[in-house]
């Protein structure tokens, strides 16, 4: 896993976070406060599997917390969202990958995971 939350300039607050290898241990609370959704890229690695990506609403998640939000990425997907208005996340963000859809689900994406860009405020 490799996270890097960025401020691009100093006329923007809104950090971008990227993780080059989003899987099932996830991140916790990214972006080490409360804070808004607005944008998010997902790029899949894993060429054979369709994965799940799981957001929560929290400062720690695992497989066995449910999710606030939760959709699917195809294999070899790409999944672009823009949120207008953003999405509250009042206790922190977090988010992780599995092949799964369900709260459970444990298997980690294939080849590498999935890469995550996101954009909070």
């Amino acid at each position: 896993m490799a996270l890097n939350v960025t401020v691009t300039d100093s006329r923007i607050e809104d950090p971008i976070i990227k993780e080059t290898l989003l899987n099932n241990a996830g991140i916790n609370n990214a972006i080490g406060t409360s804070g808004s959704l607005y944008t998010a890229t997902f790029v899949s690695l894993d060429s054979s599997n369709e994965n799940h990506i799981k957001f929560y609403d929290a400062t720690s998640a695992t497989a066995s917390t449910a999710p606030e939000i939760l959709f699917p990425i195809p294999a070899s997907g790409t999944v672009d969202m823009t949120i207008v208005g953003g999405i509250a996340f009042t206790n922190g963000l977090c988010l992780r990958a599995s092949r799964e859809a369900g709260t459970s689900g444990t298997t980690e994406p294939a080849h590498s995971g999935i890469t995550a860009y996101i954009v909070v405020s």
